[in-house]
């Protein structure tokens, strides 16, 4: 898959269309293309990472591969940026609350889980699943990478400001970002996170 091409909204859409909604999947998929997350935070998320009350996702920490191409070091995110506060639609955190509750999952436990719950899910096994789903969309076949891309794409078009759109996918933000800003720049990630994606995927 070429890992930097940007989906379009539809093109999104009919790939969620061929997820299965109850899935973990569909839920990985969302966050990534809707929250723009790297793949190796979203997988590095603890459930206590997620605050359903106040709808925000807390990312501090990113997972790496060994050697072997196994996740294992669990390590803080790569910039201090890195470290952020993401604000999630109401659609997400409802989600998110099934997939907690169904999953039996407690705060310390990894969000996503694999196949035995101490690891995460394993992200080669996902981008497999992912180049699976977009072949069935008939759509170009990408890496959990273009979900970024796609986010930062639609967000530009929309009329974002790049320090806002920066500040969403962690990237340091070269203007000075005073206090005032720092709100500002919280309410506008709210409002992106419901604009953008504005209608819940059907199948």
């Amino acid at each position: 898959g070429n890992k930097d091409v940007a989906l379009t909204l539809e093109q999104v859409y009919s790939l969620l269309g061929k997820i299965d909604q109850e899935s973990t999947d569909f839920l990985l998929t969302k966050l990534l293309f809707e929250n723009a997350f790297r793949i190796n935070e979203a997988l590095a998320l603890l459930v206590e990472n997620v605050n359903l009350e106040e709808r925000i996702i807390i990312i501090q920490n990113t997972i790496s591969m060994d050697e072997d191409g196994h996740q294992r070091r669990f390590n803080r995110t790569k910039t201090k940026n890195g470290f952020r506060q993401v604000p999630i639609t109401e659609e997400i955190a409802s989600l998110l609350k099934k997939h907690i509750t169904l999953n039996q999952l407690n705060p310390k436990d990894w969000l996503f889980p694999g196949i035995n719950s101490d690891k995460q899910l394993d992200s080669s096994a996902y981008r497999r699943r992912l180049a699976k789903y977009c072949k069935e969309a008939g759509i170009p076949v990408v890496t959990p990478h273009a979900a970024r891309h796609t986010f930062s794409t639609i967000a530009h078009e929309l009329g974002y400001p790049p320090a806002v759109i920066a500040k969403m996918l962690g990237h340091t933000v070269m203007v000075d970002v005073n206090i005032y800003n720092h709100q500002a720049t919280k309410e506008r990630m709210t409002e992106m996170v419901k604009d953008m994606f504005p209608k819940p995927a059907t199948a």
